[in-house]
């Protein structure tokens, strides 16, 4: 019975192991081009609300809600350079005049191609290509 236990434990623990490998937390690299991502994300939206509010007409720009990522592929060129392939999905609000949603939240995605290098100790984000996918 006992042996059959340990097996057991040493089988939940490699079974655990590997999840924790697939969906731990996420590399220097990636967690760098996400922040790089939102940062633009929200930055677009505070500049079109800036722009708009001249006019009047901030209110026709949505709050982004949620920004998350889905990542494809991340491969190692060398030490300090990584190719990043990731589908962001930005969560839209519209609201009205009275700050209340006003329909249904949109969903936009794009698949980003970055490439995150590694400059004076930090990993930032050298190059990144944009392709709509809705």
């Amino acid at each position: 019975m006992k042996v059959f236990l340990l097996g057991l434990l040493a089988i939940l623990s490699c079974g655990g192991y590997k999840v924790y490998q697939t969906y731990g937390p996420p590399s220097a690299p990636y967690k760098a081009y996400q922040r790089h991502a939102d940062a633009e994300v929200r930055g677009g939206l505070m500049a079109a609300k800036h722009a708009l509010g001249r006019f009047g007409a901030a209110g026709n720009v949505p709050d982004a809600t949620s920004i998350t990522y889905q990542l494809e592929s991340q491969t190692e060129e060398s030490d300090t350079r990584v190719r990043i392939v990731a589908v962001q999905y930005v969560q839209r609000v519209y609201r009205d005049s009275f700050g209340n949603p006003a329909g249904r939240p949109k969903v936009s995605k794009a698949r980003h191609r970055a490439l995150v290098e590694l400059v004076n100790g930090a990993w930032k984000v050298a190059d990144l290509d944009r392709e709509k996918l809705n």
